[in-house]
């Protein structure tokens, strides 16, 4: 085998050191639960430390994680209908047309980072699920795709859709009666006040 050959069959630099951050992120970094269970128990203690009761923490902590029941409810439900609606043969085949219209992994990057941008917008939790499920269909059918690269694109501007996607948890959560936003900031705001305000569209 040549030389170039040989570098290709290794990858390109930036394939290279992908795969070692993908190799930290899967193997040596803790899951985010675990993080959540150290950092809870730091506060345990050290709220005893400075005088509470475990009783009273425990009475706090049941009360702060059932608060969060109702919306966690809504979220859990809003990902499995989009799931659901993702996995359909009818989005199939609009995800399988839709990676037919690029023939080169520079167009079949900037396409998935554009459906990630807009569908983001309709849905985060659809485009959460669906952005893979495109990336997968263009893999198939243009070769040397990086799939960790593309995903990761299509999210990074998933993440500036949802600033103007109603679906987003803070405009929702504040355009709902009684909810623990709209408490903190003394009335519900409808999604007109908040996302599709001018100085947030701006």
């Amino acid at each position: 085998m040549s030389s170039n050959a040989t570098a290709r069959s290794k990858g390109t630099p930036l394939w290279r050191a992908s795969k070692k951050f993908s190799f930290a992120a899967e193997k040596i970094i803790p899951d985010s639960f675990v993080f959540c269970v150290i950092l809870m128990l730091v506060v345990f203690v050290l709220s005893l430390c400075i005088g509470k009761g475990p009783l009273e923490l425990l009475t706090a902590w049941w009360d702060g994680l059932s608060s969060q029941f109702t919306l966690a409810f809504q979220m859990g439900l809003m990902v499995i209908v989009t799931s659901t609606c993702a996995r359909s043969p009818q989005a199939a085949r609009m995800l399988n047309k839709l990676a037919k219209l690029v023939n080169n992994r520079t167009a079949a990057l900037i396409l998935l980072m554009a459906f990630g941008y807009v569908t983001s917008m309709l849905n985060w939790a659809f485009c959460t699920i669906v952005t893979p499920i495109l990336a997968m269909h263009l893999a198939k059918r243009i070769k040397g795709l990086h799939f960790p690269m593309m995903v990761a694109g299509g999210y990074a501007c998933m993440i500036l859709g949802q600033c103007l996607g109603p679906s987003a948890t803070l405009y929702s959560n504040l355009a709902t009666e009684g909810s623990s936003y709209a408490q903190i900031v003394g009335k519900t705001m409808s999604v007109a006040e908040t996302c599709y305000n001018p100085m947030n569209i701006y």
